[in-house]
């Protein structure tokens, strides 16, 4: 008897379809499973959490280095006068060369829009860790095929006491984290997915071992 006709066989002694499951599965629309809505559910809420935790350490403002002076300053002047730079002391226009440009732009932008500028840095860096918290669980869940992994990575960020403190001050690297993740993060999105993932390489074959 061959399979086909097995399956024939199967079907008629049943009375209806012999592979059930793989019928209900061939129709139901695709989408995402359980494990990785949870997975996702999860990220997610770390990072909400890293965003409140944040937000609690900077409840009393955001703090200012010496290098914050120059990107507030310099975030100032662009909405003052469409220049990134700084006003010295004698009158002179000093534009921004030693610093990152995207962080002051930023906050030039919140400026504009009529928001303090303190309020503006301490909001963003709130923000940003949560995104970092969330990308970083993403990446690694890319990079290894693991939900757990994405997750655990993601819960060391949240509780890591170096990139919470960097995130309390006004200054680049937070937003620095950020695009750095997202461009990792984009650049494995755009290589192709083989299946190979975690999977021996194939033996050898041959004569002569």
């Amino acid at each position: 008897m061959t399979v086909d006709q097995d399956r024939a066989h199967m079907h008629e002694l049943s009375g209806g379809s012999a592979f059930p499951a793989e019928n209900a599965s061939a129709g139901r629309t695709p989408g995402l499973s359980r494990r990785q809505r949870s997975a996702w559910v999860a990220l997610v809420l770390l990072a909400i959490a890293g965003a409140a935790v944040m937000a609690y350490f900077t409840r009393r403002g955001i703090g200012l280095w010496e290098d914050s002076f120059d990107y507030i300053t310099a975030a100032r002047t662009l909405v003052e006068s469409g220049r990134l730079g700084r006003i010295d002391g004698f009158g002179n226009f000093r534009p921004m060369t030693h610093f990152p440009p995207a962080y002051p732009w930023a906050l030039a932008l919140f400026d504009s829009a009529g928001l303090d500028i303190y309020s503006a840095a301490r909001w963003l860096n709130v923000g940003l860790f949560g995104l970092t918290i969330l990308l970083t669980g993403t990446c690694l869940r890319k990079a290894t095929g693991s939900t757990r992994w994405g997750i655990v990575g993601a819960a060391l960020v949240l509780s890591s006491e170096v990139l919470i403190g960097v995130h309390l001050w006004a200054l680049t690297e937070p937003m620095y984290l950020t695009l750095a993740l997202s461009s990792i993060l984009l650049e494995a999105l755009s290589i192709p997915d083989t299946g190979d993932r975690g999977r021996d390489p194939p033996a050898k074959t041959g004569e002569g071992g």
